[in-house]
Formats: C-alpha cells, sequence, structure tokens
C-alpha cells in the first residue's frame, strides 16, 4: 500500500492568537475559509 501525499500549507492570520480563533467571526471564518479550499484538494 502506499502512503499519500503530506501537503503542508501555513496559514498565519495577522491579529489573531488562540482564543481568537475559537470564538472571533472574522478569524474563524477566514480559517474556514481557506481549510475547505485545503481539504477540497487534498481528501
Amino acid at each position: 500500500m502506499e502512503a499519500g501525499p503530506n501537503p503542508v500549507d501555513l496559514m498565519v492570520i495577522d491579529g489573531a492568537g488562540h482564543y481568537e480563533m475559537s470564538d472571533e467571526p472574522a478569524y474563524v471564518d477566514a480559517a474556514v475559509e481557506r481549510l475547505t479550499g485545503f481539504y477540497a484538494d487534498n481528501l
């Protein structure tokens, strides 16, 4: 069985810390938008 690709995509959201990424819509929406594309391409 062959292993799948191991894509790496680093994302930095300026102004967002650990807590902001949990409950600030502006930061969460940006992360979800980016992850949606990443998952669509790699899953």
